[in-house]
Order: structure tokens, then sequence, then C-alpha cells
């Protein structure tokens, strides 16, 4: 006589749960998650929206002390004092449209990626940010060659690895 079919559903659920617990644990490593982020923040340049690449911000990402320069400057022309996060998607949202006739384009190559013992994620990654033309001088300045980013997940149950913090750039303005 075989198994009840009590049992049999018992075993299908069970290797269900095995199998979904399994591709959870491979799909939020961060070797799958961190090249996730870059490319979001390479299709929010290539579709201008500012707002994709700020998005992949951490929560505790400190924008106006990763960028003091930059905010600074136009921090000044803005009325009322907006947040920091709001200023930088207003100002890359203008930097977008303002190249929209030779869009800007973001490759990237994650060199490294070294786990920390608090769940942070430090990558090495390279970045060249340009226009499709070729044309301009280069936004970066000096170039991102295996630039220091710190990424965390921003929930306990959240896959995705979002940029908490990076060595400083400089924008070529």
């Amino acid at each position: 006589m075989g198994m009840s079919l009590r049992t049999r559903q018992i075993l299908v659920a069970s290797g269900l749960l095995v199998l979904i617990c399994a591709w959870y644990w491979w799909w939020s490593r961060p070797e799958v998650q961190v090249p996730r982020t870059f490319a979001r923040i390479q299709q929010g340049i290539q579709e201008t929206s500012a707002g994709l690449v700020i998005d992949q911000l951490h929560p505790d990402y400190n924008v106006a002390g990763n960028w003091s320069g930059q905010l600074a400057q136009v921090g000044e022309e803005v009325p009322g004092k907006p947040d920091a996060r709001a200023l930088a998607r207003q100002g890359l949202g203008a930097l977008l449209l303002m190249h929209r006739d030779d869009p800007f384009t973001f490759s990237y190559h994650i060199d490294s990626l070294t786990r920390g013992d608090d769940g942070e994620v430090t990558a090495e990654v390279s970045i060249q940010i340009g226009t499709r033309s070729g044309s301009g001088a280069p936004l970066l300045d000096p170039p991102l060659l295996r630039h220091r980013f710190v990424l965390a997940r921003s929930g306990w149950l959240s896959a995705a690895y979002l940029i908490r913090s990076h060595e400083p750039i400089h924008l070529a303005l």
C-alpha cells in the first residue's frame, strides 16, 4: 500500500518550502543583489529617472555628508531649505534633463565584494559616466576606479542591498 494523500501533500508542501527557502537564500546573497543595485542606477540614468537612482541609497545614507560640496552650491539657491535627499533628487533630475539631447551613459564593473561581520558589504566598483556621443568633458573627475561603496540591506526581510556610504565622489560640473 502507498502513501496516504495527506502524507504526499505534506511531503510536497515541505519540498516547496525548502525550495523557496533555498531560492531566497541564493537571491538575497550580495553577489546577486549588489550588481542589481548598480544595474538599477544604470537604468535610472538611461531612463533619465533621478528617482530610480536616488532610490538605491539606503535610508541611513548621509546625502549632505557625501555630497556636501555639490549640495552647498545648489542649496543656497533653493528657498525653503528642502531636505538633502529631495534636493539631490531635484538636482540629479535637472542634470539628467539638461543632457536629454546627448544623454549620459553609465557603465560599471564590480571589482570585488567583501562581506562584513555586521551584514554590510563593501564593494570596489569602477564607474564611467559619459555621454552617448562621447563628446564633452568627463562628469567624474578623477574617474572612479576601484571606488569603495558600502551597501546594506534596508530591512531584515529585504533582499536588496542599498548604498549606505562611499568614498568621496567629485563631479566636474
